[in-house]
């Protein structure tokens, strides 16, 4: 596991470059970056990686949380750039997906809200992993009123001259406790924290992008591998 800083020290308000990996509906954590930072930089040259939220995210059923992973193509023999996978040509996924979702969020207070807006993604001609997430992450974050930057790397670099986000991706890290909100089977299975940003907008609609800027960013910061 992956151990991450226990304490902010300073301001969590980020005056230096920042990059992130572009994720499927990408997390709680990841939004709390990208609303208290003003210059954000997508990695697109980096290897794709099996088991990580490039092609998952993780939302709350009444079971308890539920990963939604996209199929891909890919082997583990013929390494590919993250930008270069291809989403695999079996779309019923996207059904299941978007079903998924309905049934887990239907009695949220604001899924009816923003339910238009979101099923559209659903139903695209997508074929490119990168490019999917992108979209998604684009209307994400214009529904929560989040800043959408389309600047990516030009190549690949282990270390980053600004602050290094890339591993929030991971599903083997170990992240801080955050606040609690309403969320939709509290009653039955209590808080579930560091769930997808749907998760959060669905459960907190117009107060989501509020949340996220009081979420202490030296939290998130590694601090060994």
């Amino acid at each position: 596991m992956v151990g991450l800083s226990p304490l902010a020290e300073k301001e969590s308000q980020l005056d230096m470059a920042v990059i992130l990996h572009p994720t499927y509906f990408p997390s709680i954590c990841t939004g709390a970056v990208v609303a208290q930072c003003d210059d954000i930089i997508w990695e697109q040259h980096d290897n794709y990686q099996k088991q990580t939220y490039r092609n998952r995210t993780r939302i709350l059923s009444a079971h308890g949380t539920l990963d939604l992973t996209i199929p891909v193509q890919y082997t583990q023999k013929q390494r590919q750039r993250y930008s270069d996978v291809q989403i695999s040509d079996d779309h019923s996924w996207m059904l299941q997906h978007w079903k998924s979702i309905s049934i887990a969020y239907s009695n949220s207070p604001f899924f009816e809200f923003y339910r238009d807006e979101m099923e559209i993604l659903f139903s695209s001609t997508h074929t490119n992993l990168f490019e999917y997430n992108m979209t998604c992450i684009k209307t994400l974050f214009g529904l929560i009123e989040l800043p959408f930057s389309n600047r990516f790397t030009t190549t690949f670099e282990k270390t980053f001259k600004g602050e290094d986000f890339r591993h929030l991706t991971s599903t083997k890290i170990n992240l801080p406790e955050i606040p609690r909100y309403i969320q939709v089977f509290d009653d039955s299975i209590g808080f579930t924290p560091h769930l997808s940003l749907l998760d959060l907008l669905f459960n907190q609609g117009p107060s989501t992008k509020s949340y996220l800027l009081k979420l202490p960013l030296d939290r998130l910061i590694i601090t060994s591998m």
